[in-house]
């Protein structure tokens, strides 16, 4: 007799089943048989539509190869169509098993199948008659269970047990044989599916037991994941505005990526000899390309990246046939829409100042899609040196308030973001004694006060060396990072961030060179597009050689190593790291990433564009 269902677990037994076309389940599985384990092999479990339902289909189930089953809801329970060949004759019998029935209970079992096939091809007792086989297929919930996972955190489980039971009926004497049994316990965790599957059946004509398990490495079921990177080709829809079918460049021709409202917003350029096409594409973020539109004959005289901001992108550059000191202002939209209005911001007019010449070293801007903030040099009062200058203008290249003067020189070095409601700057500035200064500002667009001072001195740089370095634009204060030596260039042992607190003061752990603010457990990196901040949060992407699992011996292979650290009124040289080891199916290293809020999506490829997901483990979000 079936006990009596106790405590209801879940609700809904769709929770415990994510069912949609796209989504995928790794697995590594092991068999033991008489305490020798086979060598661990891995499936993948994908999803597809079919008609109503979907198709649950494995690359490599029980290390026996490709297999696929239906899969649907009907009415509150989670039904799968599985073939079996009980009667021997080489044509599988249609089983429709319920694996899992809303409200999901303890102790709730039910049967999926009880009866006896008397047409069969199976004579055991060598009769010359056919024998009836007995057949019964149950399951029971057995409770709530906590599942250890190779490449991810514990989780709560949902275990079920199925049992198929199989007897020989001789027609020589009516007597039934005996029973052999096939046991399944399967456990599914909310939001995630099923993350372990255990199977003990006797090997074929053998009473000889064989164990298989099967346990989740990671998932990515679109608004979710974990333990996996998996990678995915930028293909253009067929329904896209340009470049319909096709695969968008390889990764080096990103000019800007980032976050607009719920999407991703890329930017590539390609270019010729006087101009350049544009390709803007919107991608979902799992980095599947919604729709492209490709920009043609814009200037290649660009002045500074697309900057994008949160219901679009700016683009500064030059205007053909204008004169030098003329900064022309693209504007897209959300959806990559190029404004048909261009205006133009004259350096030199629009200048408190306009009787001085512009110099025409690097300008650099920042924007919040309502006001784009310009920083470039330009010559000094009466003929003294030249200076940096600061101002603001709307969407229509108006002025919107006084400028502000920088004491320095325009130079490839020089950084400008919006941070919270400041505009901060960093830039070289010659000391008069030897070499130069790191100068940091925060100025406060409304009434142009602010802060400014040295965080360096004594850099041995020239004015026009590139150093790779930025801010993240925070919540709460800001960070300057780089990645190579402030000045010198030179390679640093790791990444070097000065944290800038909410009041805008530098928060150092040490009194030596600034080179010293490094993040202890972030190893070296040649370039800023392997950070990516999002929030207080700031990652780091590398890639790394390891054991695929902690559990078991495997041999070393390629992970991408995720790490971050949240910027707090501390330090950052004094604030923890976290990291996460994900297993990708690729071992191409993204050139470039942007960081969503539960997910990092990263760009690789030399030929084509590829992208993949890197999910955040939940205990961290």
């Amino acid at each position: 007799m079936a006990p009596a269902p106790g405590a209801v677990l879940q609700a809904d037994a769709a929770t415990l089943r994510p069912l949609a076309t796209g989504h995928l389940w790794r697995y590594r599985g092991v068999s033991v048989v008489q305490g020798n384990a086979s060598p661990a092999y891995t499936t993948d479990v994908t999803i597809a539509a079919s008609g109503g339902a979907w198709t649950e289909s494995a690359t490599n189930a029980n290390n026996e190869g490709a297999a696929s089953h239906g899969v649907a809801l009907e009415g509150g329970s989670v039904v799968v169509t599985e073939q079996f060949d009980f009667t021997g004759k080489g044509s599988g019998e249609t089983v429709r098993m319920t694996q899992l029935r809303s409200p999901v209970r303890v102790d709730d079992q039910w049967t999926i199948l009880e009866r006896r096939f008397t047409d069969t091809a199976i004579d055991v007792d060598g009769d010359k008659r056919t024998d009836a086989v007995d057949v019964a297929m149950y399951a029971r919930v057995i409770g709530e269970e906590s599942v250890a996972l190779p490449r991810m955190a514990a989780v709560k489980a949902v275990r079920v047990d199925t049992k198929l039971l199989v007897r020989v009926v001789p027609s020589s004497t009516g007597t039934p044989g005996e029973v052999t049994t096939l046991e399944i316990s399967d456990w599914y965790a909310p939001g995630i599916g099923l993350v372990q599957e255990r199977t003990r059946a006797p090997l074929p004509n053998s009473t000889v037991l064989r164990e298989t398990t099967e346990v989740l490495l990671g998932y990515d079921i679109g608004s979710d994941g974990g333990g996996i990177a998996l990678y995915r080709s930028a293909q253009v829809p067929a329904t896209a505005q340009s470049m319909a079918g096709e695969l968008l460049p390889e990764a080096d021709k990103i000019v800007a990526v980032g976050e607009v409202g719920n999407e991703v917003l890329l930017f590539q350029q390609s270019s010729a000899s006087t101009a350049s096409d544009l390709i803007v594409s919107r991608l979902d973020r799992n980095g599947r390309v919604l729709d492209t539109l490709r920009h043609t004959g814009l200037s290649r005289n660009g002045v500074v990246p697309p900057m994008l901001h949160a219901s679009g992108a700016v683009v500064l550059g030059r205007a053909e046939n204008r004169p030098a000191e003329e900064v022309q202002l693209l504007s897209f939209d959300a959806r990559g829409a190029l404004s048909a209005t261009r205006p133009t911001i004259n350096l030199r007019s629009s200048s408190d100042f306009p009787d001085q010449a512009v110099q025409f070293g690097p300008v650099s801007a920042t924007t919040d899609g309502r006001i784009v903030w310009l920083l470039w040099e330009r010559a000094g009062l009466f003929g003294t040196a030249p200076t940096l200058v600061l101002r603001g203008f709307d969407m229509n290249g108006a002025p919107t308030d006084r400028e502000v003067r920088l004491e320095g020189s325009a130079t490839s070095q020089q950084r400008l973001a919006m941070s919270g409601r400041y505009v901060m700057a960093t830039w070289k500035r010659r000391n008069p004694i030897s070499g130069f200064d790191q100068q940091l500002a925060a100025i406060e667009p409304n009434s142009l006060s602010g802060t400014r001072m040295t965080i360096a001195s004594d850099l041995s740089a020239f004015p026009n060396y590139v150093t790779d370095y930025g801010f993240f634009n925070q919540i709460t204060g800001t960070t300057l990072a780089w990645v190579r030596g402030l000045g010198s260039g030179s390679d640093l042992p790791g990444v070097g961030m000065l944290r800038v607190s909410g009041g805008m003061m530098p928060l150092r752990a040490t009194t030596g060179p600034l080179d010293t603010e490094l993040v202890a457990g972030l190893p070296p990196t040649g370039s800023m597009s392997q950070l990516a901040g999002r929030g207080q949060r700031i990652f780091h992407m590398q890639v790394v050689r390891g054991a695929p699992w902690s559990d078991m011996t495997a041999e070393p292979t390629t992970l991408l190593k995720l790490s971050w650290v949240d910027a707090e009124e501390r330090p950052l040289s004094q604030t923890p790291v976290r990291s996460v080891e994900l297993l990708p199916d690729r071992a191409d290293m993204p050139s470039t990433m942007v960081a969503l809020s539960d997910r990092v999506l990263g760009f690789s490829g030399v030929t084509q564009l590829r992208t993949t997901v890197m999910w955040v483990p939940k205990e961290a979000r």
